[in-house]
Formats: C-alpha cells, structure tokens, sequence
C-alpha cells in the first residue's frame, strides 16, 4: 500500500506544475543592441529563449515563448547591411519557442525635428557653469547634428507596447517578461498590471537600465558575465 503522505506529496506536486504562471517575453531588440556594445557583449550569438528560461526558473514560470522586435535597415542605403540584419532575424525565429520577429522600418527625424534637438542641447550646454573649455568639448557641430540622417527606431517601441498590452486582453499569458532598459515601456507595463496581470523587468546591468523600471517593476538585472550562459554554441 503506497502511503497516503507519498500520495499528497505527488498531488502537492503536480498541482504546483499545473498552477505555473504563463510567461511571454517581449525582447527590444534595438535597445539590447545599443546597450550590449557598449558592455563588450557579442549580442549577435545571444540566445534570447535561454535568457526566458532562465527568468522563468527564477520566478518558477511556465515558459511559453517570445517575440522579438527590431527596426531594419533601408535596402537601398545600405545592402550589406540589411542582408545581414535580414540573416540575423532568420537565426531568431530558429531559437525554441520564437512566437515571432516583429520588424519596423527606421525612419528618420525632419531637418526641422533635428535642428530643434540641436538648439536644445546647445542651449543646455550654455546655461551649464561649465568653463569655456569645457562647453567647445561638449558642443557637436551643427553638420553632424543637421546635415547627417538621425534614425528613429519609435516605431518598434510603439509596436511592442501594442503587443504587451493586446496579449495581455488575449489572456495569452500571466506574466510579461519585457527585456528591455527603456523607461518609455513603463506606461504599458502599469496597464496590464491594472488588468490583472503581471510583469517582470529584466535587462543587462548597466547605465542603460532604466531607474524608473527599476524602481516600479519587478526586476532581474543580468550582469555582464551571466551572459556567457546564454551564448549560442556553435
């Protein structure tokens, strides 16, 4: 006769899986690049399902996916370029359980959107008590700032938003998993939570990790060195 302990233990277990909380991951794959120059990490060998997963063992999550989002580049201004990115997305939706690679077009500021930015940070520069030294070191010069395309990447972030916030109405998960430093997402992440649902901030430990999702959010900072765990080996 099995003991009736052993036989609630099994239950007590079994109940434990089936209660697992749903997890979706949202990756930024624009903010993740920028962020992951900058720390020396080779974001293009990064596995984004095993950066879910080990999230999900962290929190004790059912892992059930991610979608990943990331502007491309004009074909026309940059071939080279494009192929590659084009190369990149064809070994995201090959990691386990990609939901899908969700793509924007870079669009680009106005030369009156720029020249406004520009006045901006000049006259910042100028109300600063900086010596004069100091101040011709900081300005940038009007060509780079005016003359040169300025990419925009808002697209990708307005589409993940939409996202987070249409599964979350879909019921298609319990818990957000939103992998990204940028504080813009914060508005979105406070919706869901309004309806109901959950959400987890994680991203690189670094200055590119938004105080206010820090603050606000459920947070798994990943340091630079828990990145060799999520590298594809080849």
């Amino acid at each position: 006769m099995v003991p009736e302990v052993y036989l609630w233990g099994n239950a007590g277990l079994l109940i434990g899986v089936l209660l697992k909380k749903k997890a979706i991951g949202f990756i930024d794959g624009n903010n993740f690049y920028h962020n992951a120059k900058k720390q020396n990490i080779l974001f293009s060998k990064v596995d984004f399902s095993k950066i879910m997963k080990f999230i999900c063992e962290e929190r004790n999550l059912e892992y059930t996916g991610f979608y990943y989002y990331n502007s491309v580049p004009k074909l026309d201004e940059d071939k080279e370029a494009y192929y590659n990115q084009m190369a990149y997305f064809d070994k995201v939706r090959k990691m386990d359980n990609n939901l899908g690679v969700i793509t924007k077009k870079l669009r680009y500021k106005s030369a009156k959107d720029t020249l406004n930015d520009y006045s901006k940070q000049q006259q910042k520069i100028e109300e600063s008590k900086l010596c004069e030294k100091c101040k011709k070191n900081m300005q940038q010069p009007c060509f780079d700032c005016i003359i040169k395309k300025r990419k925009r990447e808002k697209g990708v972030d307005v589409a993940i938003a939409i996202d987070v916030v249409q599964n979350a109405l879909d019921d298609k998960y319990d818990i957000c998993i939103l992998f990204s430093g940028d504080s813009d997402f914060v508005p979105a992440l406070e919706l869901i939570i309004k309806r109901g649902k959950e959400a987890i901030s994680s991203f690189i430990r670094c200055k590119g990790y938004s105080w206010e999702l820090l603050q606000k959010m459920d947070c798994i900072p990943i340091n630079n060195t828990e990145f060799e765990n999520f590298i594809i080996k080849q």
